[in-house]
């Protein structure tokens, strides 16, 4: 493809995955040359390409190469837009009160923010959320049987992997999973699988739980489509999805399931079972769960929920999302289906959690060497597409302008 010289260091933070990223670099350039540190380039004619950890942003790695004039390293500075979920939840609001036609105001769920920091407070911090769905949902939740509540799903703004969520329905279930994060203040570990730092649990979002949904073999499952973005914004969507699978059978919010009945986080199974707790959508879902070519209208959704979520963030005069031209990211999108069909944006996850295990790991190798076909082509200005870059759909390319920024100081 690609006969000009590029200079490119790989980091990614995931050692099994980093010779796989440089045998497609080295495919789609061969004239590449591996360099521990990109600030010994100095040929301006060059191209310069990073691969980081993105989960350990350095901005001393992030600076060099953005003052380079033809260069791409694979995050941007800032997604807070995105990946926290109580920004999102704004963003996503005033999105939709503006565009009421708008394909988020009907394809995510009842998403609020709010700050909780003790147990004895909430009723204040509730009025300051300016929640009165949530809290009027609670208080007539208090006459009805469980069964016929509205179920609410609690979730820490900054923290994934299924760490600190809880099921609720009323306010005595919310006070009481706060008492419980009040007590365990003081000496907290950093996070493991069984507990999370009180300091993160302060920024949370409530968000509508789904309860009419299908389901695998009994188990709740939820699609994952990767994400990828370029620049000012160009967005695709990797066309082969994931199915992360509840490891234990579905139970109602209503019959006091265990979190691996409710959740479909592949960091909460057992190690034994995770490589087969993720697979691929289209092949492991059965075609006759829903009626008519669901799966095909599913993907189409998908699509455009991404496309227009990402131009929200863009768009929202907030900061959270900065777009620099030198830059591109992977997200991960995490979507419900419900009985009906319709697709759900749950939340976004910026540098996702690659497994090398199973389908997981096949579908990652596939996922990167159509991101590095269409990455390292735009640095080489290549006009011919690859087979590995037609595996993603592009769903939006709107540049927000030209810009002249290089860096962030």
């Amino acid at each position: 493809m690609d006969t000009s010289l590029l200079f490119a260091s790989v980091h990614s933070g995931c050692s099994w995955l980093d010779e796989h990223l440089k045998s497609f670099i080295k495919k789609y350039s061969p004239n590449v040359i591996f360099a521990e540190d990109l600030t010994c380039c100095v040929d301006r004619k060059a191209a310069l390409y990073q691969i980081c950890d993105g989960q350990r942003f350095n901005t001393n790695k992030f600076v060099v190469p953005l003052k380079h004039p033809n260069s791409l390293i694979n995050v941007y500075p800032n997604d807070d837009a995105l990946t926290r979920k109580n920004c999102l939840s704004r963003i996503i609001e005033y999105w939709v009160v503006k565009r009421p036609e708008s394909i988020l105001k009907a394809h995510v769920p009842i998403t609020i923010p709010l700050d909780l920091d003790y147990a004895e407070y909430i009723e204040d911090s509730l009025a300051e959320a300016d929640s009165f769905e949530l809290c009027q949902s609670m208080e007539a939740n208090d006459d009805k049987e469980p069964s016929a509540r509205d179920w609410w799903i609690l979730k820490p703004a900054m923290t994934d992997c299924g760490y600190g969520i809880r099921i609720f329905s009323t306010m005595t279930d919310l006070v009481g999973y706060l008492e419980s994060v009040d007590s365990d203040e003081g000496d907290s570990p950093p996070i493991d699988r069984d507990r999370v730092p009180s300091s993160l649990l302060r920024e949370f979002v409530a968000q509508k739980y789904l309860t009419s949904i299908p389901l695998l073999n009994g188990k709740k499952f939820h699609v994952r489509a990767y994400v990828l973005a370029i620049g000012r914004l160009q967005v695709f969507v990797y066309r082969e999805l994931l199915s992360l699978i509840a490891s234990e059978i579905y139970r109602q919010p209503w019959d006091n399931p265990t979190l691996r009945s409710s959740l479909t986080n592949s960091s909460l199974q057992p190690e034994d079972i995770q490589s087969d707790s993720a697979r691929s959508f289209w092949s492991s879902i059965p075609d006759d769960i829903l009626p008519g070519d669901w799966k095909d209208d599913v993907f189409r959704q998908i699509c455009q929920i991404s496309a227009e979520v990402f131009r929200a963030a863009s768009q929202a005069a907030t900061g959270g999302l900065v777009l620099l031209p030198g830059c591109f990211e992977l997200f991960a999108l995490d979507f419900l289906i419900d009985n009906t069909g319709s697709v759900w944006l749950l939340e976004v996850n910026g540098g996702p959690v690659i497994s090398k295990e199973g389908e997981a790991g096949s579908l990652a190798l596939r996922l990167f060497e159509s991101i590095i076909s269409i990455t390292v082509g735009k640095l080489a200005r290549a006009n011919k597409t690859t087979l590995a870059e037609k595996r993603m759909i592009e769903v939006l390319n709107d540049e927000l302008g030209r810009s002249n920024i290089r860096e962030i100081v």
